[in-house]
């Protein structure tokens, strides 16, 4: 017997999904979509964390293939808001016979969709008491004065480690990982700088900051010992952890969280105020 149906899968880490139309003698074939899209997220988040679920079963395939256009839009699933890259009847694979104009500009939406925190118009991610959206550059000054903070939720970054954890890197892989990890820099751009025996990373806008305040720029990656001693010296001390960066009047100051609707009730910002360098 021969299926034609139409399927939903859904990436299990961001709740992205795509929608297609199927052939097959098996039902439980395995089969996970061919569209260009959904093939890159399944490399990039593994193939284990999609499900499918079958929306609707049809006589011919045609059918199944003409029917895609409706599911798309109702589960609203173009990109960037999911994996589609078209309105559906073409098929999955509908990138080999494109122009090498279209083809460019497909690389191009391909590659927006696909970046970490930013879509494809360039907002930001921000997230609130489990609440996470996308916000204008120009608006992000605001939403952080008001509670919200960069990033994705804790939920949604554990997700994230689900979908990462046991992965086998490739040695080539593990080369460039190493390579970027020379020079003091990690793999995020953080700088190592160093202080009384105690070591930490930094973003680079707040090292100067740091450097001002008697910390020097190097070090190593630290040793157990060391580690036990930067765990015993950092006992008590909540700089790092509890506090965060708020400014004023080209002011910048550390406080508690707890103390951050209070400054920011007295005119004070969120983050760290940076000067022009000449």
């Amino acid at each position: 017997m021969i299926y034609n149906f139409n399927y939903i899968i859904t990436n299990n880490i961001n709740s992205k999904q795509y929608v297609g139309a199927h052939r097959t003698k098996k039902l439980n074939d395995g089969y996970m979509g061919s569209g260009k899209l959904i093939n890159y997220a399944k490399k990039k988040y593994r193939k284990e964390n999609f499900t499918r679920e079958i929306l609707e079963y049809f006589d011919t395939f045609e059918e199944a293939l003409k029917n895609e256009s409706k599911y798309i839009k109702k589960y609203n699933t173009l990109a960037s808001n999911g994996y589609n890259l078209t309105t559906g009847g073409q098929g999955g694979d509908n990138f080999s016979n494109k122009t090498e104009i279209k083809k460019e500009k497909t690389k191009k939406r391909l590659s927006k969709a696909l970046k970490g925190n930013t879509n494809v118009r360039g907002k930001k991610t921000i997230n609130k008491d489990n609440e996470e959206k996308r916000v204008e550059k120009e608006d992000l000054q605001h939403y952080l004065d008001n509670g919200w903070e960069l990033g994705f939720t804790e939920e949604h970054k554990r997700n994230i480690s689900k979908g990462t954890k046991g992965r086998k890197f490739s040695k080539s892989h593990i080369k460039k990982i190493s390579k970027l990890k020379k020079g003091n820099t990690n793999v995020k751009g953080k700088i190592w700088i160093y202080k009384n025996n105690e070591y930490k990373r930094v973003k680079e806008e707040e090292l100067q900051d740091c450097l001002d305040d008697g910390w020097k720029k190097g070090g190593k990656l630290p040793t157990k010992e060391t580690k036990q001693k930067m765990s015993k010296a950092h006992k008590g001390n909540t700089i790092t952890k509890e506090t965060i960066w708020v400014h004023k009047d080209n002011q910048n100051k550390r406080i508690k969280k707890e103390e951050k609707q209070k400054y920011l009730g007295n005119n004070w910002r969120l983050r760290m105020f940076k000067t022009d360098k000449t």
